[in-house]
Parts: C-alpha cells; sequence; structure tokens
C-alpha cells in the first residue's frame, strides 16, 4: 500500500521530472565492516540513557516512593512536551544553528556536532537518575521530571544526527540494510546495560548498588562518541534561506500522501512496542507475585531470549532484505500479523511464567524484521520527497513515534494508579520489609 501511495504521490510524481530529482548517487560510501560498526556506535549512548530512564521510572516508583498518580501524570504531561523536541532538534540540525563557530560546517557537518556535545551531556544525566539528593516527594518528582527531559534532549539530538547521517553517508538501500544488523548489535548493548543497571538497582536497592549503576551507565553513554569522526562525513550544507527551507518542509509534509501515511505509521508503532516492555516488569511483579531475585532471574532470562533473537535474526534480515524488496515489505506484516493473534494465547488464557517467556521470544521474532522496512521507507522518503531536510523529516517521524511511546508509558503508570496501587519508600524500611 505504501508503494502505491508513493506512485501516485504529487512530491513522488514531481521527483520524476528531471528539475526534482535528487542529486545523482554516482558511488556508495566505501565503508568495511569495522567502520559501520563504528558509526553504528553511535547508538549505544542514547539507547543506554533511554533504557535506563524508561526502567527506573519503577525503580522511582517502587523503591523511592514516588506517587504513581503524580509520575503518571508527568509522563503523559512528557509524552506531548518531549516528542516535540525530536522535531526542534530536526529543524536546528538542518538549518546549521549552534554550532558552526565552533565546529565549521565544512570538516565537521551538520550532525557530528550535535552528537559530540549532547552525546556527553547524557553521561552526567544519566549519573545524576540513580542517585537523587533526597528522597522527600517533592524533591524526588522534580528531580525526576528535569533529568527526563534534559535527558530526552539528548537522547533526541543523539538519534537524529545519527539518522541523518546514514540517509547521507550510506546513499543506497543494500548499504542502509546491512548497516541495520550492526545497529541491532549496538542498540542490545545499549538496551541492556541500561535496563540490565535499573533491574539491577531494583533488585539490591542499596547505594553503592546505585553508584555503580550510575558509573557503569555513564561510562557506556560516553563510548558512543567515538562515531564522531564517521558521522563527519556527512558534510551536506545548511540551507541559505532559513525561513524558504521551512516553507518547503511545511508545503512538503502538507502534499505528501507519503509523509502523512508514514507519520500514522510510526506514531502507532511507539504505542505498539512500547506495551510489552512498559509492563512486563509489573507483569511479573504482580501477576505472577515473583520476589525481587526471583523476578531478576526471569527477566534476565528473557532478555537473553530477545538478544539470541535479534543478533541470531540480523544476519539473516540483512541477507534477504538487501536482494528482495517484496520481501522486506511482505515478512514483517505477516510477522506481525500474527503476532497479534498469538498475544491473547500467550498471556491472556494461560497464566504460566514459561508460557509467558515463550511469549516473549515469539514477541521478538515477530518484530526483529519490522525495523529493516522501516529505515528503508524513512530513507526512501527523505531522498525523494524531503531533498536536504533529512534531519526535519526524520525528527518529525521521531516525534510522531515517541509521542506513541510516551503515551503508552504514561497511561501504563497511571493505570496502576488508578488500580490502587499505593508506593512506600523501600529504603526507609528495614528487615523483611525491605
Amino acid at each position: 500500500q505504501l508503494s502505491a501511495i508513493a506512485l501516485s504521490s504529487p512530491m513522488a510524481n514531481a521527483a520524476r521530472t528531471p528539475t526534482a530529482q535528487p542529486p545523482p548517487l554516482t558511488h556508495a560510501s566505501g565503508h568495511g565492516t569495522c567502520r559501520r560498526l563504528r558509526f553504528a556506535a553511535s547508538l549505544v549512548g542514547p539507547f543506554t540513557a533511554m533504557s535506563a530512564l524508561n526502567c527506573g521510572k519503577d525503580l522511582y516508583l517502587l523503591e523511592f516512593g514516588a506517587d504513581a498518580s503524580i509520575m503518571g501524570t508527568m509522563l503523559l504531561v512528557c509524552s506531548f512536551v518531549s516528542p516535540m523536541m525530536d522535531s526542534v532538534v530536526g529543524n536546528l540540525q538542518d538549518l546549521g544553528i549552534a554550532f558552526q563557530r565552533c565546529f565549521p560546517a565544512v570538516s565537521w557537518g551538520r550532525r557530528a556536532p550535535w552528537l559530540l556535545t549532547h552525546n556527553l551531556a547524557l553521561a552526567p544525566i544519566v549519573f545524576c537518575f540513580f542517585v537523587p539528593p533526597s528522597y522527600k516527594p517533592s524533591v524526588l518528582h522534580a528531580w525526576f521530571l528535569v533529568l527526563w527531559l534534559f535527558g530526552y534532549w539528548c537522547i533526541a539530538a543523539c538519534v537524529n544526527a545519527f539518522e541523518a547521517g546514514r540517509v547521507e553517508i550510506y546513499p543506497f538501500k543494500e548499504e542502509r540494510v546491512h548497516l541495520e544488523q550492526f545497529c541491532k548489535l549496538t542498540v542490545a548493548i545499549g538496551g541492556g546495560v541500561g535496563t540490565g543497571a535499573a533491574f539491577l538497582c531494583l533488585t539490591f536497592p542499596q547505594r553503592p548498588v546505585f553508584l555503580a549503576a550510575s558509573v557503569s551507565c555513564a561510562l557506556v553513554v560516553v563510548l558512543g562518541t567515538t562515531a564522531v569522526p564517521v558521522l563527519r562525513e556527512a558534510l551536506s550544507c545548511a540551507p541559505a534561506q532559513m525561513g524558504q527551507a521551512l516553507r518547503d518542509f511545511a508545503v512538503c509534509v502538507w502534499q505528501s500522501s507519503l509523509v502523512k501515511h508514514m507519520i500514522m505509521l510510526r506514531g502507532l508503532q511507539g504505542i505498539y512496542e512500547t506495551i510489552m516492555p512498559a509492563l512486563q516488569l509489573y507483569y511479573y511483579t504482580f501477576v505472577f507475585q515473583m520476589d525481587k531475585t526471583e523476578r531478576l532471574t526471569y527477566f534476565t532470562i528473557g532478555a537473553a531470549l530477545m538478544g539470541v533473537v535479534e543478533l541470531g535474526l540480523a544476519p539473516l534480515w540483512s541477507k534477504l532484505f538487501s536482494h528482495s524488496t517484496s520481501m522486506m515489505l511482505y515478512v514483517p506484516l505477516t510477522m506481525r500479523a500474527a503476532d497479534v493473534i498469538l498475544a491473547p494465547l500467550f498471556i491472556i488464557w494461560v497464566h504460566d511464567v514459561r508460557l509467558f517467556l515463550a511469549y516473549v521470544f515469539v514477541w521478538r521474532v515477530c518484530n526483529s524484521s519490522y525495523s529493516y522496512w522501516r529505515l528503508a521507507a524513512c530513507g526512501w522518503i527523505c531522498d525523494y520527497e524531503g531533498g536536504d531536510r533529512e534531519g526535519m523529516l526524520l525528527g518529525l517521524f521521531s516525534m510522531v513515534n515517541n509521542m506513541g511511546r510516551a503515551a503508552a508509558n504514561a497511561l501504563a503508570v497511571l493505570g496502576l494508579g488508578w488500580a490502587g496501587l499505593v508506593t512506600v519508600n523501600c529504603l526507609e524500611d528495614s528487615g523483611a520489609d525491605r
């Protein structure tokens, strides 16, 4: 359906004329395996921080004693405020604003300065997140909100720099698809470190563990700066007329049916892919009534299963989809439809932790191929409808995707409050109660 819309899109029709064609792509990037892996390391920092913040909210609820209703309300507000940062960051990067004096565009491009500065800024944010200065409700809630907003801004800047840089540095679909398998690895590393640190703090809520989690996450975040030299290859110039560039972008979004459909798909994707991670901890805690150690054990098993699926299938999807665009469209569609059918069978009708772990495995299998189609489709839209506005378009897509993610997270926490969850500061208890 997306391909059919593309053929009839006004902007796509214009793209067929010689004057509207994108600049000719005459050569590939020439990157080898190590260079691609180094570029994919851009995602280690933001995904470490994203996982730590998303799972860390449970630490604030279940251990620090934050109020579920207040936290849910703050997350609901952030679900509308924070994703707008994706669009703002994309516009600022494309327009070449903020870093021109310190980082000349002729040698740094438009993306590398944003990744360097904001990836380094993520390290102290993640460090401070696990060690709030006080457990008083007023201080705790304010601390969480400030770090969440600043962290989200930095994450948005890093991810947009990577996404836009990928479109520019790797001009062909085959290269982008091959790169995705390395992205799977770096995202798994970042997500594993951030989520693992949060769950260790939930299982062993002691000050030394909080400090160890803070330091380890901060160090892993800093490793992402190794991708900056690769990102400096994205040397496209900022538009001469900022006002005209913004007007052209608005016309593109308004006239392109393809862009509108991608906006809808990305929003639904954000909701769909957040439901499972957001509720997994509470499913273990309240449905299966596990204690902290048992919960950590099953969470580790589930995480290992998902890692095996993602890393095991990545070479297969990369090879298959680089040779067949039709397979890249229909395989993810078929597998997601299967997930919709299997989810009630695994979760709702039978309450068995082994069956739940089986569903975790199946869930990742059914979703592991989708990112290949998503990156190819977004890259195609940037090539033929975005022009030099990759950051603006990708920022818009990320905005609606993260709105869906944030809304799903907020509703999950609000639902706990509506269901009657009463939280206490477990760090103030002692003995068996703690």
